[in-house]
């Protein structure tokens, strides 16, 4: 393929997971920008871990699978694994208070985990942003949340999987996956390709965006589709 069939292949990937067409166009145009060139390392204002060039992203931006969004794909699902999406900061903080709040993004995520922990019974495991929603709510809390620490997708898994461990229980086979509906994708297919565990994305989606997050990248569709881009670049051959 030639490096601007690449960018197509990319955006395309980028299309069927429901980015608004402005991000893509957004994102077309930072890559375009490198054609001549034909590798890079900076992509808006992030930095790739190494350079790269097109030819080395061709497998890296699959068309991820499309399933139908009905509960009957709820069958034999084992867990729910929520996803933050970031954070918002207190005004005022105290000394050693916690500054951050789950914030409008991961509140919206959390009413999702509530409604299908009581419609389904299987332990709840949630990133602690969604704990800390869920912990206002009535009824419903995580079976077990992540340390209260920035961290990466795959890192929340291994969370969830070392606490499945530590109870001496099965690794999960099927699960389902709570995540905003633009970065849902990149856990399925993680879960999938490291984790060998099939992901389900929630019936219920949530893709707004809210731009008083303390992170730049989930405060608009044009910045988390630059952060997501380099992420699925980081993690090489799906």
């Amino acid at each position: 393929m030639t490096d601007a069939e690449i960018i197509d292949l990319i955006c395309e990937h980028y299309a069927y997971r429901g980015f608004p067409g402005p991000s893509i166009a957004y994102l077309r145009s930072l890559l375009s920008a490198h054609l001549a060139a034909g590798s890079f390392s900076v992509v808006g204002s992030l930095t790739l871990r190494s350079p790269v060039t097109f030819s080395s992203l061709e497998r890296c931006f699959p068309i991820p699978p499309q399933l139908p969004r009905t509960d009957e794909n709820y069958a034999e699902t084992e867990a729910i694994f929520a996803f933050a999406f970031g954070y918002r900061l207190k005004s005022r903080v105290a000394p050693d208070e916690e500054a951050r709040l789950p914030g409008e993004n991961n509140r919206a995520l959390a009413r999702i985990s509530r409604r299908l922990k009581l419609l389904l019974s299987v332990p709840l495991f949630a990133q602690f942003e969604i704990s800390d929603a869920l912990d206002d709510m009535t009824e419903v809390h995580a079976d077990y949340s992540t340390p209260a620490e920035d961290i990466g997708t795959k890192k929340v898994i291994n969370h969830f999987l070392e606490d499945i461990d530590r109870k001496e229980q099965a690794k999960p086979k099927k699960v389902i996956v709570v995540a905003h509906q633009h970065h849902v994708a990149r856990c399925v297919l993680i879960l999938r390709s490291d984790f060998r565990i099939i992901g389900i994305p929630s019936v219920e989606e949530y893709n707004q965006y809210d731009p008083r997050e303390a992170q730049p990248r989930v405060r608009s569709p044009e910045e988390f589709i630059v952060s997501d881009f380099v992420s699925m670049a980081a993690h090489g051959p799906w």
